[in-house]
């Protein structure tokens, strides 16, 4: 399948391949990537996951969902089909979301513990 491909990066202008194929597995890959820099980049979200500060898992899931929540309507663009497909299939939303969740919070905890 071809497809034009836009992606956001940090200190980056947008880059646009236009004609490159990429695999549906290649397309999901960017967009965590793309949204795992965008949470952890968010002071907020580092507090609500802090361990120290936030000692219930609840409740640092919650507020991870509420960060996810924002962060995905701000991607809307980045990868549309991607978008759609955590919104409308439960199934893949709920895991996309709990891999996210496990990514984010070990690599929250590492920058955490390295200080």
């Amino acid at each position: 399948m071809k497809v034009a491909w836009d992606i956001h990066l940090p200190g980056l202008q947008r880059l646009h391949h236009v004609g490159t194929d990429f695999t549906n597995a290649d397309r999901v890959r960017f967009f965590a990537e793309n949204m795992g820099r965008r949470l952890e980049d968010r002071e907020g979200l580092r507090r609500a996951l802090d361990t120290g500060v936030n000692p219930s898992e609840e409740t640092r899931r919650l507020a991870f969902d509420t960060f996810f929540g924002d962060t995905l309507e701000d991607m809307i663009d980045s990868d549309f089909e991607i978008y759609k497909k955590i919104k409308d299939d439960p199934n893949f939303g709920a895991l996309f979301r709990a891999v996210m969740y496990r990514r984010i919070a070990g690599v929250l905890q590492s920058r955490a513990a390295a200080v």
